[in-house]
């Protein structure tokens, strides 16, 4: 169909093979001369071909023949294709069409990169050498780690002061008081039930303000100190006041505790019959709701030689088992929280201190007003009070 301005079907002509004779190119006309036809040719491609020809080279170019060595080869990929013309424009010296510069554009891309083969690295046998990728990538984590923890610790270091702080204080409060090394231990290897034992027990708060004490943990060591019973009891109220700063009580000690009727029980079986050592022991067995024979107990808080007497009316008042234990013992306990194991071991060597002086007052009626102790400091402050009236009737 003949060409027609404005139709949108032209017709193509066929392209020249490769291996065609190419005609004899014309020669280059001199910048600044006309063609041969006496009519100057606009070339709409001169900026281009100064950019990729030479100087001085003609501004008509004729597609020149494809030397042999430059042939595509055999098997017509679109790469080697490609190749082969731009080597041909390099040899000949010579400049592409546009046409051929616009098939050359679309056989690159479409080019088919080639696939990356993807490479498994088989799990090492044991014992074996670890291997190049194994030892890079080992490294390579290494790095990564001591960047991460570089980053990690200039974080740290920007935080406020504040911030460390509260951060230190709560690190400080998860972390248990230091355990004396002078505290009480056993003293024999009888681990069974022996005529006398000791009992401590540590209380909790219930009520509106915590005010009331209940038992939460009760401990029976024998005569050689070892432990018989040391159990957590669930209160039946509902606790307002754990008070862990003294008992050492905290709510997961008591989330799976035993039923006070069991433990109560328990204890009564191992108290009958038996001499029983305590501090402020009526306390303890107010709290097990139990009862004792008084001949029976051995209170080292009421034992008038461990008692303190008061300056003002004279009459014996009870002293910290700490401060007996560190004055007669030379031991250490109750420094921050309690533990009724050592406050029961505590107490038992008072009684084992004092055990002959003490069964000889107790077998003859166990007053304290008759003890010797006792006796002699009533005889001297009698005669400090006769002194004092007589020194005051003089003056009158």
């Amino acid at each position: 169909m003949p060409h027609v301005k404005g139709n949108k079907f032209k017709p193509k002509l066929p392209e020249p093979s490769p291996t065609e004779s190419q005609p004899e190119p014309a020669t280059a006309a001199q910048p600044g001369e006309q063609p041969a036809g006496g009519k100057k040719k606009k070339n709409k491609n001169k900026f281009k071909q100064q950019q990729d020809g030479p100087a001085g080279a003609s501004d008509v170019a004729v597609e020149p023949a494809v030397p042999a060595a430059a042939a595509a080869p055999a098997d017509g990929t679109a790469a080697a294709a490609a190749a082969a013309a731009g080597a041909a424009a390099e040899d000949g010296g010579q400049w592409l069409s546009k046409k051929q510069r616009k098939q050359q554009r679309q056989q690159q891309q479409q080019q088919v990169l080639p696939a990356v083969p993807t490479v498994v690295v088989a799990a090492p046998k044991p014992g074996a050498a670890p291997s190049a990728a194994a030892a890079a990538a080992t490294s390579n984590w290494a790095a990564l780690k001591a960047a991460m923890d570089a980053a990690k610790q200039q974080q740290q270091a920007a935080r406020p002061h504040w911030h460390k702080k509260r951060k230190a204080e709560a690190s400080a409060g998860d972390v248990q008081p230091a355990v004396p090394v002078n505290r009480p231990t056993s003293t024999g290897s009888d681990t069974g039930p022996t005529k006398v034992l000791a009992i401590d027990c540590e209380m909790v708060g219930v009520g509106p303000n915590g005010d009331r004490s209940v038992l939460a943990r009760v401990c029976i060591v024998n005569s050689a100190g070892n432990v018989l019973l040391d159990r957590y009891v669930r209160p039946k109220e509902k606790v307002t006041d754990f008070r862990t700063r003294v008992s050492g009580i905290r709510p997961s000690n008591l989330r799976d505790a035993a039923p006070f009727d069991e433990v109560q029980r328990q204890v009564a079986d191992l108290l009958k019959g038996r001499i029983v050592v305590g501090h402020a022991i009526v306390n303890d067995l107010e709290a097990l709701l139990l009862s004792h024979k008084r001949k029976d107990v051995r209170d080292t808080a009421r034992y008038p030689p461990l008692m303190k007497e008061q300056a003002r009316t004279g009459r014996l008042k009870p002293r910290a088992l700490r401060h007996l234990a560190a004055e007669q013992l030379g031991l250490t306990i109750q420094e921050g929280e309690h533990s009724p194991v050592d406050d029961a071991r505590a107490a038992l060597l008072l009684y084992m201190r004092h055990r002959k002086e003490w069964e000889r007052w107790v077998a003859a009626g166990g007053r304290q007003d008759q003890h010797p102790a006792v006796k002699g400091k009533k005889a001297v402050m009698s005669l400090e009070e006769l002194a004092q009236h007589g020194a005051h009737l003089a003056d009158l």
